[in-house]
This record gives C-alpha cells, sequence and structure tokens, in this order.
C-alpha cells in the first residue's frame, strides 16, 4: 500500500531515469543543499564529477586520496544520488558538509550563510584544484606558462569581461580581460534581469577617491570606465546583489525589490565568433527572509521540461508560473522570496563530456551558431543555370581562340589574290579545325589586323558572293571541336 501511494504521489515527476532526491538539512545549510541541487543538475558538471571520480578510483592508492578534496566530497555526493534505486526519495550529505566545514573556517559555524558565497569559494576551490592536477600532469617543457591553465570548469562556467577605462585628460584608453566565474549585477526596483545587465556594460565616471592612475599621464586622473561582456559562457550564473551594506545602520540591508528574470535571455557580446547567445533558465536559488543573516533558501530547477521545487529533503513538481512569485516586490509579505541566483544554459550548443582534461574546446574555438546552417540543399535551377552558363563561356572561349587564326589565314593572302567587290575566301571547315587544334597550345604573335568592310557589298543581292562572318557560327565550333575529339554540350 505505501510503494503504491508513493507512485501515486509522484505520478507527474516525469518519465525518465533522473533522479529526484532532496539534500536533508544539517543545521542551517539549506544554502549549500540549494547550490548543489542546481550543480547536480547541471548535467555537463555532474559528469565531469563522476568522471574524475571513476579515474581516481582506477588509481592504486584511491584510498588514501578519496575524499581528501571538495571536488571528491562532491563527487562522491553525486554518485551516492545517482546510485538509488528510487525516482525519488532524500539523501543526508553528511561527508560533504564536514569536509566544506574541515576546509573552510568560515562555515563550520551553523549560522545562516550567504549561498552565492559559497557557490564562489565551491566552484573556485575545485577550479584551482584542476589546475593544479593538470601542470603535475604536463610536462614542463610543453607546458605555456603565457596563457593560462584552464580545466573543465572553465569550460563550462567562465566568461570574459572586457574592462576598458579612458583617461579624461589624455584620452588614452586601455584595455584589459577578466575571467569570470559568475555575474554579479546591481539591481533597482521594477525593473528587469536584461536591463540589469544593460546597467552593468553602462560606462561610469570615476572621480574623487576613486580617481584613476594614468600611466601615460603618470598621476591620478578622471576617467571613463566601462565593463563588456567580451565572451559569454555555456552556464552562466547570475548573482542578483539583493543586499547592499548601509553605512548608517553599520550592516547589509536586504534590497526585495522587483526583478523579472525571463525564460528565455539573449545576451550580445564583443565576440566577433559569437556575437550572441541566446539562454534558457535552468535553476533559480531564491532567499527567504528579511536579511542576510536570518531567512531560508530553496531552488527551482527545470529537469526535462518539468519545473520543480527543492527544499532541502522535500521535492516537488510545479507549474513554470510560481517562478512569478520569486520576482521580489515592495510588499513585506510578497518581499520575502526573492531570486538571488540564477543559473541560464546555451541553447546554441551542446558541451561535450567526453573530451579530454580540460574539457570541451573555449568558446573562441568554436564556429558561430549562425555559420552552422549554411549548408543548404542544391537548389536545381541554380545548377541548371550554373552549368549553361558554364557552357556558354566554353562556347565563348572557343571562339575567341578560333577567330584569331581565321584572321591571320584571312590576312596572310596576297592582295592580287582577293578581287575588289568579293568577300575573302575563307577556308573549308577542316582547314579551320586544323587551325584551331594548332591554336590551342599557341600565342598569336603581333597585333591582328582588323578587317575592312566591304561598302559595296549588298546583302539583298542574293549573288553567291555575300559577306561571309568572321567569327564561326556555333555549328562551325561544334565540327571543330569534333574533329579534334573535343565533346562540348550545352
Amino acid at each position: 500500500m505505501g510503494s503504491e501511494a508513493s507512485k501515486e504521489e509522484h505520478s507527474d515527476f516525469p518519465d525518465n531515469n533522473e533522479k529526484y532526491y532532496g539534500l536533508q538539512n544539517h543545521g542551517n545549510t539549506c544554502y549549500c543543499n540549494s547550490v548543489l541541487q542546481c550543480l547536480y543538475f547541471c548535467e555537463p558538471f555532474r559528469r565531469h564529477c563522476l568522471r574524475h571520480l571513476k579515474e581516481k578510483e582506477k588509481d592504486r592508492d584511491r584510498n588514501s586520496d578519496k575524499g581528501s578534496n571538495m571536488l571528491m566530497a562532491l563527487a562522491e555526493l553525486f554518485a551516492q544520488i545517482e546510485s538509488q534505486k528510487k525516482k525519488t526519495g532524500s539523501v543526508a550529505p553528511k561527508r560533504f558538509i564536514a569536509k566544506l566545514r574541515e576546509e573552510n573556517d568560515l562555515f563550520r559555524s551553523a549560522s545562516h550563510h550567504d549561498a552565492h558565497e559559497f557557490f564562489n569559494y565551491l566552484i573556485n576551490d575545485v577550479a584551482e584544484y584542476l589546475v593544479e592536477q593538470k601542470k603535475q600532469s604536463l610536462d614542463k617543457t610543453a607546458l605555456d606558462t603565457s596563457r593560462p591553465v584552464t580545466t573543465w570548469v572553465h569550460d563550462i562556467f567562465q566568461g570574459l569581461l572586457e574592462n576598458e577605462t579612458r583617461c579624461l585628460c589624455c584620452e588614452t584608453i586601455t584595455r584589459r580581460e577578466e575571467p569570470f566565474l559568475d555575474l554579479s549585477v546591481d539591481i533597482d526596483e521594477n525593473t528587469s534581469l536584461t536591463a540589469c545587465v544593460r546597467k552593468f556594460s553602462s560606462r561610469e565616471v570615476l572621480r574623487g577617491g576613486e580617481k584613476y592612475f594614468c600611466d601615460h599621464c603618470g598621476c591620478l586622473q578622471e576617467a571613463e570606465r566601462r565593463l563588456t561582456l567580451r565572451r559569454l559562457p555555456p552556464l552562466l550564473c547570475l548573482h542578483l546583489k539583493r543586499f547592499k551594506f548601509v553605512e548608517q545602520l553599520g550592516r547589509y540591508a536586504r534590497l526585495p525589490y522587483r526583478v523579472v528574470f525571463p525564460m528565455e535571455l539573449r545576451l550580445m557580446c564583443t565576440d566577433p565568433l559569437r556575437p550572441q547567445r541566446l539562454y534558457q533558465l535552468l535553476a533559480v536559488v531564491v532567499h527567504i527572509g528579511a536579511n542576510l543573516s536570518h531567512g531560508h533558501y530553496v531552488c527551482c530547477i527545470c529537469s526535462h521540461q518539468t519545473w520543480f521545487l527543492f527544499d532541502d529533503h522535500n521535492v516537488r513538481v510545479i507549474e513554470p508560473e510560481v517562478l512569478e512569485s520569486f520576482y521580489g516586490s515592495s510588499d513585506e509579505s510578497e518581499g520575502l522570496r526573492c531570486g538571488y541566483l540564477l543559473f541560464y544554459k546555451a541553447v546554441d550548443e551542446d558541451i561535450c563530456v567526453d573530451q579530454e582534461e580540460g574539457g570541451p574546446p573555449g568558446p573562441s574555438q568554436r564556429r558561430p551558431s549562425q555559420d552552422q546552417d549554411n549548408d543548404d540543399p542544391p537548389n536545381p535551377s541554380k545548377s541548371s543555370s550554373s552549368s549553361c552558363s558554364s557552357s556558354m563561356i566554353a562556347l565563348v572561349n572557343v571562339a575567341k581562340a578560333i577567330t584569331p587564326d581565321f584572321l591571320n589565314l584571312s590576312q596572310s593572302q596576297e592582295p592580287s589574290q582577293v578581287d575588289e567587290g568579293q568577300p575573302a575566301q575563307l577556308p573549308s571547315s577542316a582547314a579551320r579545325g586544323a587551325g584551331a587544334g594548332q591554336m590551342g597550345n599557341q600565342q598569336v604573335n603581333g597585333p591582328v589586323a582588323e578587317p575592312v568592310a566591304d561598302d559595296d557589298a549588298d546583302d539583298d543581292s542574293g549573288e553567291s558572293g555575300s559577306p561571309v562572318p568572321l567569327t564561326p557560327s556555333i555549328e562551325e565550333m561544334r565540327r571543330s571541336l569534333e574533329t579534334n575529339n573535343t565533346v562540348l554540350s550545352v
């Protein structure tokens, strides 16, 4: 009876091999549970973690390395979820929480922590560990010290910013590229995510205590600074700055502003290979509470076109319209639930997991999405017109090759042999064919004499001595080519 009731309860879950397991709370660890769920349902990240675990298990000293870093603890938790027989349930991430508190003193206390701070620490820790492992595996002579070492974490999450600063005194412009794994954007009241990202790239003037040191001027100067998106990652994590430090209060205040985040997000960048990318909303980490030190975290995740709400150990299916209640509001009751971390997945390409260490090629090595549709099917009308044009060009070229030979032959005759008032007698078609064959590998030396038109000739006289055109007809050219074993088709 219990199993049948459980099946009926979860009948709205997608019919697939995915596991939907909640994570038990171990003393205000909701910040950790929400971020871990988002990373688990980022499929490329999960597959890389599980592959790393399998590679370590193949090593002889796997027992000494087991659980010795955050990546191994994370991979073991993902493997624990995937190995469950039931479709849904809950697991206790005790070993991961213990490793987290062992590695970072900040998370040792049982107080409320920031989800973005935890995400930032975890991603950077995993990336730094993989970079060190890659440096040790590579030969020092093969290691390019001029370029930073990247891993599959960078291939999934890392984008590139361009910091452009213009001195307002000497007009000198300096540009510097800055990589990022997540993007923090300021928010305003009653705005949208697109407007927040647009404001992120707006220009600001540095003056007063924020003056810029100009190398050309050799002193502090007022300057204009702008951050632009140089390259966009396959999986974009956006952090909404909902906590702002207020000097009068001496603490961080929560901003419950309404920020509408769309299901699809199109962003522009300055990358010439991929000037824009289309993203779909993958997950949302929601903060519920009045301030930074108190509250609760839940997350909404889209898996196989179905939205789920993960609230620690509880998992249930929700409608997409529920996300609208997490936009935020100035109203005290509605403003308690606000979207905090947004995960967007690019839909214009898939991230390959079966690459060597270092993951799939970076965005700069990929072709633009608009170039993938260039292989159009052949158009029959275009093909026929193209073949006809080629045949006509061949006829014209043959005519150009034969005509000078006719002119030379006609000019080589003695003037006494040509009667006035009678046109020049051209050689037979066989002779013309021989001349055309010889002209195929020869060049005409010297200028060709222009023929003199016979003004006394009457085209309508009907006499046998009607003028013969200097350019052969198509039929004559056909016969000439057949004589030289050449086939011409129109």
